[in-house]
């Protein structure tokens, strides 16, 4: 097991390298116009969880996009980054994004 300092250290990593990753090299259209908010690590480094904020309301046919890309994404990522075990990528919607986006809308009316 990774110490929590080493997981944190892995997910800004994966967080960095996905994004540039998915703006130079993902070609399909559905994977564009999303922000990585967040990746967490389990403690092995074998998993990964990256949650996404979008720009536009067509969530499941970018999540397809993102599942079909998977598994290019991971490859890159074990070619970027000197890890022993390259995690697998799991993509979820990030609600949080939306619900922060209207609390600051009723603190804006206030």
């Amino acid at each position: 097991m990774a110490s929590p300092e080493r997981v944190a250290r892995v997910a800004r990593a994966l967080q960095q390298v996905l994004a540039e990753l998915i703006a130079r090299e993902v070609k399909d259209p559905r994977v564009q116009g999303v922000t990585i908010t967040d990746v967490d690590v389990s403690r092995d480094l074998a998993h990964a969880r990256v949650y996404l904020a979008f720009s536009h309301e067509n969530i499941a046919e970018t999540l397809k996009g993102f599942e079909k890309a998977s598994g290019f994404l991971r490859k890159r990522v074990g070619e970027e980054l000197d890890l022993r075990i390259t995690p697998s990528l799991k993509f979820y919607h990030d609600p949080a994004v939306k619900a922060g986006g209207r609390m600051d809308d009723i603190l804006s009316r206030l």
